[in-house]
């Protein structure tokens, strides 16, 4: 097996396929909150579709990481390694829900709003769980997490803003 603190391929890719999902919906959510105040058209709908596809691409590859991390022989998980990973997994989980329910629902109804905020609180919290074994993964610096975790916080938080301003 590997050492601790390398990333195995698995990894890396998935690391990549998280920082192009997060990349892609900071960039929905922008275009969401500046449709919802200027009311712009949403020809670029492919590209939420596509990150859905990576989404689902994303719980795939991380099953296989997570089970490879948990039957790790050499370096066997210690408690607190295992209760983070189902923390990753408790939040992925809830974005997916509030991912879904953001699809379903029509788009102009409050409920949609409500969604929207929670989409984006719970996506800052998987990132923020999730951003040293990112940084880790795609071989950048821990010294970044904390910038990480600060930008997706603030395009949360003006998500959310623009989401209340539009049901308040």
């Amino acid at each position: 097996m590997m050492k601790p603190g390398k990333s195995s391929k698995a990894r890396v890719v998935n690391g990549v396929i998280a920082a192009l999902i997060t990349i892609i919906f900071l960039v929905h959510g922008t275009m969401g909150s500046l449709s919802a105040l200027f009311g712009f058209s949403g020809a670029l709908a492919w590209v939420v579709w596509g990150a859905v596809i990576l989404a689902c691409l994303h719980v795939v590859v991380s099953a296989l990481t997570s089970a490879q991390q948990l039957t790790d022989k050499e370096f066997p998980p210690s408690r607190r390694k295992k209760a983070h990973l189902a923390l990753k997994w408790v939040t992925g989980g809830l974005l997916a829900v509030a991912a879904i329910a953001h699809i379903i629902l029509p788009k102009s109804s409050v409920a949609a709003a409500g969604v929207i905020v929670a989409v984006s609180v719970v996506l800052a919290v998987h990132v923020w769980v999730g951003s040293k074994s990112l940084l880790t993964d795609l071989g950048f610096s821990r010294r970044y997490m904390w910038p990480l975790r600060i930008v997706v916080c603030l395009f949360a938080a003006l998500f959310v803003v623009v989401m209340l301003r539009g049901i308040l």
